[in-house]
């Protein structure tokens, strides 16, 4: 992603939808000024009014994705500090501690990460029967050059097509955890590596959390902008659960 193309693109929609409306209002006007209204005006008023409607419901989420496109990129920028946390991660009990806290299902345990799940309801709009949120939790076992596995994206995806496959919206929020030795910039480039879309009506977003085991300390992306993030906050209420 690069911030001045998602700008542009927020621009150039932004402008398109607004240009929209202002011939959509200036043609309705053109037609009832004569005083000599027709029977047909309130009909095109209302043939207005759905116009609108629709326009709206087209433009609006592509521009709220857009800003919180650009939100994500502005967040990268910020300048990130490790944070102190008081479990004993990585302990011989945290991976079971963190099943039971939070009723996960175990998916895969290998000698790279063990993958631990559940699906609920969306805990934004849970009277929405058809829109729920897969929650996926990965401890990689050892520091590796990446967060992101080919082997792992397969797994996040079967667990998708598996539990989500014909509900109207999606949510799928990750939540992974690696052991390092520093946080030097290699990590700090790791960490920063997130993954945020949307697929038709799915969202994706992944968190990474890079855990120095001596310090004590947990590095992941946090600022200003992080509230402005689709489901960020709910990621980072789940981090401090397992963490602190």
């Amino acid at each position: 992603m690069n911030l001045e193309k998602i700008k542009r693109q927020k621009r150039f929609i932004t402008l398109f939808y607004f240009l929209s409306l202002v011939i959509i209002i200036g043609l309705f006007i053109a037609f009832t000024i004569p005083k000599n209204l027709s029977p047909w005006t309130n009909i095109l008023f209302f043939l207005i009014l759905i116009t609108l409607f629709f326009l709206s419901l087209y433009f609006k989420p592509k521009i709220d994705h857009l800003n919180r496109q650009e939100r994500l990129l502005l967040l990268l920028e910020e300048e990130q500090f490790p944070v102190k946390f008081k479990q004993d991660v990585y302990g011989r009990h945290w991976p079971q501690n963190v099943l039971t806290k939070g009723n996960y299902l175990r998916k895969e345990d290998n000698d790279e990460f063990l993958v631990l799940y559940k699906t609920d309801k969306d805990p934004y709009k849970p009277k929405r029967k058809k829109q729920r949120i897969l929650e996926v939790i990965v401890i990689f076992k050892k520091e590796t050059s990446s967060f992101s596995d080919f082997n792992l994206n397969a797994i996040i995806n079967d667990l998708e097509k598996e539990h989500l496959l014909n509900l109207k919206q999606k949510r799928i929020v990750v939540l992974k955890f690696m052991p390092v030795e520093n946080f030097h910039e290699k990590t700090i480039h790791k960490v920063k590596d997130i993954d945020y879309r949307k697929v038709k009506n799915a969202y994706y977003l992944t968190l990474n959390v890079a855990i120095n085991i001596k310090s004590k300390q947990a590095l992941y992306v946090d600022g200003e902008n992080a509230a402005y993030i689709f489901y960020y906050n709910y990621l980072k209420k789940l981090l401090h659960k397992y963490l602190h």
